[in-house]
């Protein structure tokens, strides 16, 4: 009886024993066991719906009396209002300066919609070459001259072809300082209220040409940090008696009445 038990014993501990040796090698050689480990690692759910808010709709006129400021420096006549406001509709452009400057260099459908202001004969008479380019961004936006420091530097931008034209008031505005973009955000309340303002089709028919522009810009000029709504109707006042002395505005009124 002892001898049996410890043949049975030993038979048993062979088998245990080679058995665990063989897994083992499987193991070492890439192989799997008879009955691997569960994974310690969770897949995630097979859909996760992120919270996230919709973005608000661009308000497109807005958009469009903002690039009229930055490229011609002057409120919009309200057919050009609506035909670019149109085009901004139909690119799906953003309202932020940097995403609209990176739109700007990547599709070819946002790149027409700012050259359409940038490449037009007023701009190119505004802006001749890149000086008066740089000159003409600051005054339009921001109503004064770059520092020499900051001329040299954008300039030296224009130069290289860094930037374009094209570019140059957007990226202007994406790094100005506060209160820049404070007295931008006035003139663009300013140029909304002018242009809303041009109800007669005497007015609408004056407002072309350069000495329109010209006259409607000067008043622009007086915008600063202390334009508040009454000073903006003031201001819009004063730009229509300034398109009134405009020579051609006798003309078109002697022909529409």
């Amino acid at each position: 009886m002892p001898a049996k038990f410890l043949a049975r014993f030993l038979n048993t501990f062979l088998n245990t024993f080679l058995a665990t040796l063989l897994a083992i090698l499987l193991a070492a050689c890439g192989g799997e066991s008879a009955a691997p480990l569960a994974s310690a690692t969770r897949t995630a759910p097979a859909s996760v719906t992120a919270l996230t808010p919709p973005s608000a709709p661009v308000d497109a006129e807005a958009l469009a009396a903002r690039l009229y400021l930055a490229y011609l420096g002057r409120p919009a006549e309200p057919a050009g209002l609506a035909y670019h406001a149109n085009a901004i509709r139909q690119a799906g452009l953003p309202d932020a300066p940097a995403a609209l400057l990176e739109r700007y260099r990547s599709d070819s459908q946002a790149r027409r919609v700012l050259e359409n202001l940038v490449a037009s004969a007023e701009a190119r008479t505004l802006a001749p070459d890149d000086a008066a380019a740089l000159v003409s961004a600051y005054r339009q936006l921001f109503n004064r001259d770059p520092d020499p420091d900051g001329a040299a530097y954008w300039n030296t931008l224009l130069a290289s072809s860094v930037i374009t034209r094209a570019e140059l008031p957007l990226v202007l505005l994406g790094s100005a300082h506060p209160l820049d973009l404070a007295l931008f955000e006035r003139k663009v309340a300013v140029a909304q209220a002018f242009t809303a303002a041009l109800a007669t089709p005497v007015q609408l028919a004056a407002y072309q040409g350069s000495a329109a522009g010209t006259a409607v810009r000067e008043v622009l000029a007086g915008v600063d940090a202390n334009t508040d709504l009454q000073a903006t109707q003031r201001l819009v006042e004063a730009a229509l008696a300034r398109l009134a002395t405009v020579p051609v505005f006798s003309q078109v009124e002697a022909i529409v009445q």
